[in-house]
């Protein structure tokens, strides 16, 4: 799910619940850390 998420904020893909691009913040907080650590080994935060 790390990638999944990640993926998505870094291709600034619209959240459909938000209409403004994903951002660290909309992903579930069970996933978050996940998300982060994907992000951080891929260059991006995404914020």
């Amino acid at each position: 799910m790390g990638a999944f998420y990640g993926i998505k904020i870094r291709n600034q893909q619209t959240n459909p619940k938000t209409g403004a691009a994903w951002v660290l913040g909309d992903v579930p907080s069970l996933w978050r850390p996940k998300v982060k650590k994907w992000l951080e080994a891929h260059q991006e935060l995404g914020q």
